[in-house]
């Protein structure tokens, strides 16, 4: 299906789940929506213009939000972090640009978190993201243009985590005490050309590690004999990784 999205949508008050991936919708998003909308999923279609912030704090109860592989620009807007309920965000594959949001801090029922392939989005992560979101399983946000020291982050109160995917960023500092997120399955560093350090002892704490990839992230010294000791890992990617 194409064309713009029909603005009868807004006025569906028992609308709960909205999917529309995978048409050729475009245009903008539209600027309300039905109090009781849970989940909202226009991915991979056409839509343009900025993501629109007062619709969305009008749904407290959205619990889905997954706007990626469109042509949406301009920030990530703060109202986004007024929605308490959200488990999924994905803004992936879009145009967006701006700092990090702060308030994507507050989203303590956050499960996915997907912001990758968005050249313009930049800044730090901050630190009420790793104190907060606890309840977080999946940080994709590959392509960006993040920066920060991953080493000096607390990553205690992430043990969920199952997913971290910071590649092609510029990022320093390699996460050392991420090891304690006995969860991880997958840590992916590739491409953060001035994260230095070494792949630290621990690792092999990360019994569930089935990928890791640290390509191209300046790391330095000898490859440890911990590596060895993981018995889930099937991908290890360490290619021009320094000297």
């Amino acid at each position: 299906m194409s064309g713009a999205l029909p603005t009868e949508l807004a006025a569906l008050e028992n609308l709960e789940v909205l999917w529309l991936f995978k048409n050729q919708f475009s245009g903008p998003l539209l600027q309300a929506w039905g109090s009781s909308l849970l989940v909202l999923d226009v991915y991979e279609n056409q839509l343009t213009g900025r993501i629109p912030g007062n619709p969305l704090s009008n749904v407290q109860s959205l619990q889905q939000l997954v706007l990626g592989k469109n042509q949406f620009s301009g920030p990530i807007p703060n109202a986004v972090g007024a929605l308490s309920e959200l488990t999924v965000l994905n803004v992936e594959d879009n145009a967006l640009t701006g700092d990090f949001p702060s308030t994507l801090g507050a989203l303590g029922n956050l499960v996915t978190l997907r912001l990758g392939n968005n050249p313009g989005l930049g800044g730090e992560i901050p630190a009420l993201l790793f104190d907060q979101l606890t309840s977080l399983e999946e940080m994709r946000m590959s392509g960006l243009a993040l920066t920060g020291d991953l080493n000096a982050q607390d990553w205690g109160n992430l043990l969920s985590l199952r997913v971290v995917d910071f590649s092609n960023n510029n990022f320093e500092g390699f996460p050392v005490n991420i090891t304690v997120c006995e969860n991880l399955e997958e840590l992916n560093l590739s491409n953060n050309p001035s994260l230095g350090g070494n792949i630290p002892e621990a690792i092999d704490e990360l019994a569930n590690l089935k990928v890791l990839m640290v390509a191209s992230s300046g790391l330095i010294g000898n490859l440890t004999d911990a590596v060895g000791n993981l018995p889930a890992l099937g991908t290890l990617i360490l290619s021009t990784v320094g000297e």
